[in-house]
């Protein structure tokens, strides 16, 4: 990437993986990789890209060029992934199913989910850690029983990983957790602008098949917002993974929004100059002509070339790191944090009573 940090041959290897199934693209960064005596399977895995990693290198016959260690621990963790995400999947399926059962109105999947089911059955491995679905407030604390009678059991110790993330206490199954939640992240200092509530995101929904059910879904065009939301809003920490989504939504023929009605969106809430800069350096970074619908504001483009340094650093340095802890600290969510614990605490209102939940409004 012309302008930024150097990175290393697999680095390099993994973006190519990410741009698409080129294979002599793939054989040259492979051989450069071997050659350099860096790790595959560690970089896959530091990066959360361990199963696309190795399904693009089968699909170009080459990961047999890989040193045999590599190989075999490269497939080992694409096959456990690969179970891992199918489990995740049929358990989203039989939630959103149990919650429509019992009436709860607009059961929206968001984030990993979401995807997952907009490129079903045709998608490519993606890391996913649990499920987010987004229901009305009034429903969360009938979801929570309901989850509970399916096994799904709440951690008491539990609490969200941040103050602005608005969704009850985890609740896990063997090894798959579902978070709850009744409103996207409000405005903060890391996020200043609005989100689409429920409402509103549910009537620009769609309906998909999942595993033999109907989900709704969020419009593509709001898939994408979401997702550049969380990325800014986690600061740029969450690594390549991401990156992939959105260098996946901006080219593939059965997921590219409409962007004529992205920017529509995007620009009344606020959020359309992030976006632009995010999917500049999507393209940037994966070898794209910048041409997704809309052309920079001065003030957009002074503020990328200040980012973009950023960006990358940030990219190159994120493999294996969580959010930095620094934003669980800002002042000006500290009003939410005890709000949330308030909530949680007051039974006498019910864990989750309407009355109490904000709205993204």
């Amino acid at each position: 990437m012309a302008g930024g940090p150097t990175t290393n041959s697999a680095f390099e290897l993994l973006r190519a993986c990410i741009a698409g199934p080129r294979s002599e693209e793939l054989g040259a960064k492979l051989a450069a990789t071997i050659e350099a005596g860096e790790d595959v399977w560690q970089a896959a895995t530091d990066y959360d890209l361990v199963s696309l990693c190795y399904v693009r290198l089968a699909e170009a016959d080459l990961v047999g060029a890989l040193p045999p260690d590599q190989a075999a621990r490269l497939r080992a963790a694409h096959l456990a992934h690969a179970d891992f995400q199918s489990e995740l999947v049929a358990a989203g399926a039989e939630i959103a199913e149990r919650l429509k059962g019992a009436g709860v109105e607009s059961v929206l999947p968001i984030k990993g989910l979401a995807l997952v089911a907009r490129y079903w059955p045709d998608y490519l491995p993606r890391h996913m850690e649990d499920l987010d679905i987004i229901i009305p407030p009034k429903d969360v604390d009938r979801a929570i029983s309901i989850l509970e009678g399916a096994g799904f059991l709440v951690d008491p110790e539990h609490r969200p990983s941040a103050p602005w993330d608005l969704h009850s206490p985890r609740q896990t199954r063997g090894r798959v957790s579902v978070e709850i939640h009744w409103t996207l992240p409000l405005p903060s200092g890391t996020q200043p602008f609005p989100v689409s509530d429920l409402a509103t995101l549910a009537a620009r929904a769609a309906t998909q098949q999942l595993l033999g059910g109907a989900l709704l879904v969020p419009s593509r065009e709001d898939c994408l917002i979401i997702q550049a939301a969380y990325l800014a809003r986690d600061g740029f920490l969450l690594g390549m993974g991401v990156w992939a989504d959105i260098f996946s939504m901006v080219t593939d023929t059965h997921f590219e929004p409409d962007w004529e009605r992205l920017w529509q969106i995007a620009d009344e809430q606020g959020i359309g100059p992030l976006i632009r800069i995010e999917l500049r350096f999507a393209c940037e970074l994966f070898g794209l002509p910048w041409e997704p619908g809309s052309s920079f504001a001065r003030s957009t483009e002074r503020a990328y070339d200040r980012l973009r340094p950023i960006l990358h650093r940030r990219l190159v340095v994120s493999g294996g790191l969580e959010r930095s802890s620094l934003l669980r600290m800002l002042p000006g969510n500290l009003a939410r944090l005890h709000h949330a614990d308030a909530r949680r605490l007051t039974s006498s209102r019910g864990r989750f009573a309407s009355a109490s939940c904000p709205t993204s409004s």
